[in-house]
C-alpha cells in the first residue's frame, strides 16, 4: 500500500493524494500533481517521494518555506501523523486590533 497525504484545511480539504513510484509535486504551477492557487505557494514548492520504505519531503527552493510540525526543513523524512504546511501566514494587524 502506498503512503498518502490528506489535506486537512484550505480549498483541497478532504482530498487525498497517493505518493507512488514517481514524486508527488506540490506547488502553484498547473503541472504539479497537487496545484494550489495561492500567491504564497511557489510554482514548484515541494515534492514527496517514497523510497526504501521512507517518505521524503523536499523543499524545492520555495520562497516561503516548507514546514513539518511547525519547523522549516529543506528535506525531511515524513512520519505518520506529521503535519506539512507550505508557508507562514503574516499579518500587519497588531495584537490590540485582534
Amino acid at each position: 500500500m502506498n503512503p498518502r497525504i490528506l489535506a486537512i484545511s484550505g480549498p483541497l480539504k478532504g482530498s487525498e493524494f497517493i505518493i507512488g513510484e514517481a514524486d508527488l509535486n506540490i506547488g502553484r504551477g498547473t503541472r504539479n500533481h497537487v496545484s494550489l492557487d495561492d500567491p504564497l505557494v511557489s510554482p514548484r514548492h515541494c515534492s514527496l517521494s517514497f523510497e526504501y520504505d521512507r517518505c521524503l519531503l523536499l523543499d524545492r527552493a520555495s520562497d516561503h518555506g516548507t514546514f513539518v510540525n511547525e519547523f522549516s526543513f529543506p528535506a525531511k523524512v515524513i512520519l505518520h501523523g506529521d503535519h506539512i504546511r507550505l508557508f507562514i501566514f503574516w499579518t500587519r494587524k497588531s495584537m490590540s486590533e485582534c
